[in-house]
């Protein structure tokens, strides 16, 4: 399986005009959806002291919206944004 850049910018497209036609014009969380936890592969290694980066949803939408403004993206931005639809997705399908 592969995608092309160009066709993941087309089903986020899709997703966001899914998203608009239900009523949702903007992505906020409650104070319980705010944190996550990100644990990569490496950290699973138990058999000693893993560490395990905790950030917050805040962070990751504040980082991208700077992008907006002209801030530099870098590789880790994609991480920022996975993040965000993530929540997005456990949020908008709790019900």
């Amino acid at each position: 399986m592969k995608l092309t850049t160009k066709e993941l910018r087309d089903i986020t497209l899709v997703l966001l005009k899914v998203m608009e036609d239900h009523g949702y014009a903007s992505v906020s969380f409650s104070e319980e959806d705010h944190y996550y936890q990100k644990i990569d592969f490496e950290d699973r290694n138990f058999g000693g002291n893993p560490p395990i980066g905790i950030g917050s949803l805040d962070d990751d939408m504040g980082r991208l919206k700077r992008l907006l403004e002209g801030d530099y993206p870098i590789l880790a931005d994609l991480d920022r944004l996975g993040s965000v639809f993530t929540a997005l997705g456990a949020v908008l399908t709790r019900d």
